[in-house]
């Protein structure tokens, strides 16, 4: 049964959804990607279909051409990068074991500058911070067990910014993954933790908290999507999976000086 799921859900995205999958996959609003990670993850469909049938698609031009390319790194290079990652590294879900030198020395160094924001784990898990866009980036992953590419990304490297320590932090992220994600004790995902606290990456501009890693913020977000439409996406999902309570915290005027009343409780240290 999931098998053939599975096959309809990869014939679905060959047909409407590849040409495109080189730009529409980023944007939080829409649904570009494949939704194949978790038939992956539980076996129920083999990459090698998968590339063989992506691979057979007809059609010319340069930007089906670079969908392709760009799924089929994702689908082979990156997964088995993680596969490797995971295979040869028993301790892959622990701070100082799964990340590069730099990125551990670095997040360290940092560890006690003052953050902007703290939050508990069970607030983090709630999605009760003052940012409606991590908000509904958590929102989304606990409604539909998915998150979106990019945003799982903006919400890594937010809770780098928000946590007392980066060794508590990569906790906390591995642990919300693992509890919420289809996919989320799978090597690609727990892989794309890691990512966000440096490991197949460089360093960066330093910069306090993160140190040399990379960093993320909500303005990028403004400027490259269309965040108000994947807010109000997720209201939606909230509304229809009873979770009325968490609409407060998806108030679109707390990213800018204006604070819900709910949210002005939380901690600024």
């Amino acid at each position: 049964f999931a098998s053939t799921h599975a096959q309809a859900t990869l014939r679905s995205f060959l047909k409407s959804k590849l040409a495109k999958y080189g730009t529409a996959r980023n944007e939080p609003s829409g649904d570009g990607s494949s939704n194949l990670s978790p038939y992956l993850h539980y076996g129920n469909i083999s990459p090698v279909d998968i590339a063989l049938q992506t691979k057979a698609v007809a059609g010319t031009g340069p930007v089906l051409a670079a969908s392709k390319a760009s799924f089929l790194e994702e689908l082979i290079i990156r997964r088995e990068l993680s596969m490797n990652f995971v295979w040869f590294n028993a301790n892959y879900d622990l701070f100082e074991a799964a990340l590069p030198n730099y990125a551990v020395q670095t997040l360290t160094q940092h560890a006690a500058d003052k953050r902007p924001y703290t939050y508990t784990k069970d607030q983090l898990d709630q999605a009760q911070t003052h940012d409606p866009y991590w908000n509904a980036a958590q929102l989304d992953m606990i409604v539909t067990g998915k998150m979106q590419n990019y945003m799982r990304m903006y919400w890594g490297k937010k809770i780098i910014e928000w946590t007392a320590t980066p060794q508590d932090a990569f906790s906390i992220a591995i642990a919300l993954n693992d509890k919420y994600n289809l996919d989320g004790d799978d090597p690609n995902s727990i892989t794309g933790v890691a990512w966000v606290f440096g490991k197949h990456d460089q360093g960066w501009k330093e910069r306090p908290v993160f140190g040399k890693v990379r960093y993320m913020n909500s303005d990028g977000l403004d400027r490259k999507f269309d965040m108000a439409a994947y807010v109000g996406n997720v209201r939606k999902l909230c509304a229809a999976a009873g979770r009325s309570a968490a609409l407060p915290y998806l108030e679109m005027a707390s990213t800018k000086k204006t604070k819900s009343p709910a949210i002005c409780k939380r901690k600024r240290v």
